[in-house]
């Protein structure tokens, strides 16, 4: 087992405004959000599952698919019979590097919850009305 270390609770960060460039190329990723879609998955992987870590393989296969219907090369990376990763990728020209995309979507419930079994899902709903009105 690795020993303890006291990591610092408090570290000083230096904001820096975005260069002229930084602000065009943020602009422009901005401008290709299309937010009817992203509500749209989000509310769709809210309903396959409660996903709680470890248990996610049908949200990860159902992420797979979406992925392909996009145009992405993309598969599912078991992990075990209940949970896997879905790996998806989108090749650009060539002439630059690579961007690596890691966006975990399961959870894990906080110590305190942990034994009291799945989560309220009847909860669900009123969730997906939150994330329509944003």
């Amino acid at each position: 087992m690795a020993p303890q270390v006291d990591a610092p609770s408090d570290v000083p960060v230096q904001q820096t405004p975005l260069s002229a460039a930084q602000r065009q190329w943020l602009e422009c990723a901005v401008s290709y959000i299309d937010a009817d879609c992203m509500r749209l998955c989000n509310c769709t992987i809210t309903s396959i599952h409660n996903s709680p870590t470890g248990e996610d393989r049908t949200v990860s296969e159902w992420m797979v698919q979406h992925m392909c219907e996009m145009g992405l090369e993309a598969f599912y990376q078991p992990i075990d019979e209940q949970s896997g990763n879905a790996v998806g990728r989108l090749y650009g020209s060539g002439a630059g590097p690579s961007l690596l995309l890691y966006a975990p979507y399961g959870y894990s419930l906080p110590p305190e919850w942990q034994g009291f079994g799945e989560l309220d899902v009847s909860q669900i709903p009123n969730l997906v009305k939150v994330i329509r009105a944003l």
